[in-house]
């Protein structure tokens, strides 16, 4: 986990449609644990329509197939490759 400010720290995920995770969080003073809070459910959302990105994509692409609309899947995840391949052609990392 990445140590954000004075021991706190975080870990990003990236839940897709129909995903969860499991998560608390605990105090800690030395070796001692202090306070473990409730354990809580979180769970991916679909992103707005509007909505823009590659996450976006694949959860469009997600939910085209659930709904059985496989034409529509086959576009966005090709829209998807597209923009993949663009921005490793595009931009370098420094």
């Amino acid at each position: 986990m990445k140590d954000c400010f004075e021991g706190i720290n975080v870990k990003e995920f990236i839940l897709f449609k129909g995903e969860e995770i499991e998560c608390f969080t605990k105090e800690m003073a030395g070796e001692e644990v202090r306070k473990t809070s409730d354990t809580r459910i979180l769970r991916g959302r679909v992103l707005d329509e509007e909505e823009n990105g590659r996450f976006a994509l694949l959860n469009r692409a997600l939910k085209a197939r659930e709904e059985g609309r496989e034409d529509q899947a086959r576009e966005t995840l090709s829209n998807y490759c597209q923009l993949e391949y663009l921005t490793k052609e595009i931009f370098t990392l420094i």
